[in-house]
């Protein structure tokens, strides 16, 4: 059905915008059936869909990711009509997308992320014509972190450019300070300080006073802190596993080869809510994996001092290093820059560390100043390039009530706290080149 809202509308002519734009209902392409069947024929295996190209522009991902998210489900089926319909009509929006920039001679695109079909085929295109892509990025739903972003032409993605962040961070004065910071966001993590760090959080996973839900034993023991099955598993450059799913059956079928140790499957505390009966459903009943409650507290996990934790990019990455625990990746993450954790390359490599441990387990660095550079990093020089910190303070982005109110509350808003606001995207446009 049409989507329609008032207030959408509203916004849109505030800026004399009187239609909606680009509008995948708009019937007046047809798409060719002989083309669609060619692309469907190609795609024998998942791995077909991940790396599909269309007009030599990737998409297959952000197909994949789509059905995840839309249909609810732990991994795709290929043979599905309700994919076909959405390759379908993934096609039909990337002719009708960049004939419309094209035809428009449209100068810049704004997106709330660079994923999924609907966006991220817009992104991609965009950046195929020369188009600058700003990414409205922010947390909890638009409530914190406001902040704008320039998508990297090379890599589409959401976070900032944590591939560079050594690099970046050598180029940087007074270092000792700056690591001084990372040493105090770390520490508050910890703290009650957490869900201010992490506002998209539910609920502190590391209070101190918790009840002990695991189970003591002879065994050393790995922990799985497992992904939302049906949150973008391509958030990042590249990953070793189509999604989260076939991650952890083969995280299953490695635990059957190591029988003198124990395996726990904790699923992601802050994950949509079909995503813990899912997870129940596939691995409730698993021989070698040990499903845990959603909600244990990690410094549980902590105390038990397991021989290592999997996760894909979680940041358990630099919370359990922190506390010395290794921590091997499952694919590209913010860490990808520090020794303080393994990054897998492939399933081959993965498996050889998970079965020969101790052969990598010398390759890891525990060295606290790489963590508080990458905390820094991550935490405060890429949210604060334009002090975003001093406007978060102001509330400027939301009031943090009503997800339906932020046009009345910025309407509200005081003229100097306005001013903030357009001098902050007057910086952020001219450092980008934007006007």
């Amino acid at each position: 059905s049409k989507f329609y809202s008032k207030k959408l509308f509203k916004i849109y002519r505030s800026f004399n915008v009187h239609i909606t734009g680009i509008d995948e209902r708009d019937k007046s392409i047809e798409i060719n059936e002989e083309k669609h069947k060619s692309i469907i024929s190609k795609i024998k295996k998942k791995s077909d869909l991940t790396e599909l190209k269309y007009k030599n522009i990737k998409i297959g991902d952000l197909i994949y990711s789509t059905y995840l998210r839309t249909k609810m489900q732990a991994t795709i089926d290929l043979n599905n009509k309700y994919f076909k319909d959405l390759l379908k009509r993934s096609i039909f929006y990337f002719d009708y997308t960049k004939k419309y920039l094209i035809k428009k001679n449209v100068k810049l695109v704004v997106v709330s992320h660079p994923y999924y079909f609907q966006y991220g085929i817009l992104t991609r295109i965009a950046n195929s014509l020369n188009i600058p892509v700003v990414m409205i990025y922010s947390k909890n739903r638009g409530h914190n972190l406001f902040r704008l972003k320039i998508i990297n032409k090379k890599y589409p993605i959401e976070d900032f450019d944590y591939y560079n962040f050594k690099e970046t961070f050598k180029k940087l004065k007074s270092k000792s300070n700056r690591i001084k910071i990372g040493k105090k966001i770390i520490k508050g993590r910890f703290t009650n300080n957490f869900k201010k760090q992490l506002p998209y959080m539910k609920r502190n996973i590391y209070e101190k006073k918790f009840e002990k839900k695991l189970d003591n034993h002879k065994f050393e023991s790995v922990f799985i802190f497992a992904h939302d099955f049906f949150d973008n598993p391509y958030r990042f450059r590249w990953m070793i596993f189509e999604d989260f799913y076939e991650q952890l059956k083969y995280l299953e079928k490695l635990a059957e080869q190591t029988p003198k140790i124990k395996w726990y499957l904790k699923p992601h505390p802050n994950a949509l809510g079909k995503n813990f009966s899912e997870i129940k459903n596939l691995f409730g009943n698993s021989r070698t994996l040990n499903l845990l409650d959603k909600n244990i507290n990690n410094l549980e996990i902590l105390s038990k001092k397991p021989k290592f934790i999997i996760t894909n990019h979680g940041t358990v990455g630099h919370e359990f290093a922190y506390k010395n625990i290794p921590v091997i990746n499952t694919g590209d993450n913010p860490h990808i820059n520090y020794k303080f954790c393994l990054h897998a390359k492939d399933k081959n490599e993965l498996k050889d560390m998970v079965l020969n441990f101790d052969k990598y387990k010398p390759l890891l660095k525990f060295d606290k100043k790489d963590i508080y550079e990458f905390i820094y990093m991550q935490y405060y020089h890429t949210k604060n390039e334009f002090k975003e910190f001093d406007l978060d303070k102001l509330n400027l982005w939301s009031s943090e009530k009503n997800y339906d109110d932020g046009l009345s509350h910025y309407y509200k808003m005081s003229k100097n706290k306005q001013k903030y606001l357009y001098e902050y995207i007057q910086a952020f446009c001219k450092k980008n080149n934007l006007i």
